[in-house]
C-alpha cells in the first residue's frame, strides 16, 4: 500500500508541476467558453436537436467536443512540460576567454630552481542544468603571422589534447552553471617564448618561432556537443607582456595561405 501511494503521489507531483493553477484556470476558461458554444448551438443549430434533447455542435454531442477540447489541452500541458525537461537535461556548453583568469602569472619551480610563467587559458561553462560529463579540450590549429602581415598555416597537423588547469587531466566534469579552465600555452621566464603545456611532438619544436603573432583554435568535446573558440596572440617586448583576444567568426582569416614548402609534409614524432 505504501509503494502503491509513493507511486501515485510521485505522478500527482509530476501532473501538478505540469499543469499547475494557472492552466487549471485555463481549463476553466475553455469549459466557459465550451458552455458559450452549446448556447450558441441551442438558439441557431435547434433544428439539429435529436429527439432525446441532446443538443449537437457540427454534428457532434457537446460532451464529445468538450472531452476532446479536454484531452487536446492536457496534451498540450504535457508537450511543454516535456519540451522544459528536454531543455533542462539536454548538455550544453560554452567556451569563452577574458583577461581575468584566462591569463594568469604563476611561479613554477623544480627541484634546483624556481621562475615564473603564464598560462593562456580557455573556460567552458555548463550552461545546462546537468553535469556535463566527460569533457575534453584540444588545440586543432595555429596559424602565424609572417613579415608580410599574413596569418600562414603552420607545421601543425595534429589535434593535441590539452590538459585542465586545476586537476591536470585530460578530462574533467563540469557541474551544471559552472565552468573550468583549460591550458591553451604558455609562456616562462626561462624561454621567454610560447610553448604547449602538455605532451608534443618534436617536430613541433620550432612551432611558435619567427612571429609573436599567432591564432589558436581549440574545440571543446563532450558526450556528442562541441564548442570552439579562436584566439589571437600577440607578444610584447618583455616575456610577460601579452595581448589576448578572442576572435569572432568573421574576424578569423580564411586559409587560404600554402604551408611553408620547408616544412615537408612528414610530420612523425
Amino acid at each position: 500500500m505504501a509503494n502503491y501511494m509513493g507511486w501515485l503521489n510521485e505522478r500527482k507531483a509530476c501532473f501538478d508541476e505540469a499543469a499547475g493553477m494557472r492552466k487549471c484556470l485555463l481549463n476553466g476558461a475553455v469549459s466557459s467558453m465550451l458552455a458559450w458554444l452549446h448556447w450558441i448551438a441551442n438558439h441557431l443549430h435547434a433544428a439539429s436537436a435529436n429527439q432525446t434533447g441532446n443538443r449537437m455542435i457540427w454534428n457532434i454531442p457537446s460532451w464529445t467536443v468538450g472531452l476532446i477540447c479536454f484531452l487536446l489541452i492536457a496534451f498540450y500541458w504535457m508537450l511543454e512540460y516535456a519540451v522544459m525537461l528536454r531543455r533542462r537535461l539536454t548538455p550544453k556548453l560554452v567556451v569563452t576567454f577574458s583577461e581575468q583568469g584566462g591569463i594568469v602569472e604563476t611561479p613554477e619551480k623544480s627541484e634546483k630552481d624556481e621562475w615564473r610563467a603564464v598560462y593562456i587559458r580557455g573556460k567552458v561553462v555548463a550552461k545546462s542544468h546537468v553535469e556535463i560529463m566527460d569533457c575534453r579540450a584540444y588545440l586543432v590549429n595555429v596559424q602565424k603571422r609572417t613579415r608580410s602581415g599574413n596569418f600562414v598555416d603552420t607545421q601543425f597537423v595534429d589535434p593535441l589534447e590539452l590538459i585542465w588547469s586545476v586537476t591536470g587531466l585530460n578530462t574533467a566534469n563540469i557541474p551544471a552553471e559552472m565552468g573550468m579552465y583549460f591550458n591553451i600555452v604558455k609562456i616562462d621566464e626561462r624561454d621567454k617564448k610560447l610553448c604547449l603545456p602538455t605532451a608534443w611532438p618534436l617536430t613541433l619544436r620550432t612551432l611558435f618561432d619567427d612571429s609573436r603573432d599567432f591564432i589558436l583554435e581549440t574545440l571543446v568535446v563532450a558526450e556528442g556537443i562541441t564548442a570552439k573558440m579562436v584566439i589571437e596572440i600577440h607578444l610584447g617586448e618583455k616575456w610577460n607582456e601579452l595581448v589576448v583576444k578572442r576572435n569572432e567568426p568573421d574576424e578569423i582569416p580564411t586559409k587560404k595561405q600554402t604551408r611553408p614548402a620547408h616544412l615537408g609534409a612528414c610530420n612523425s614524432v
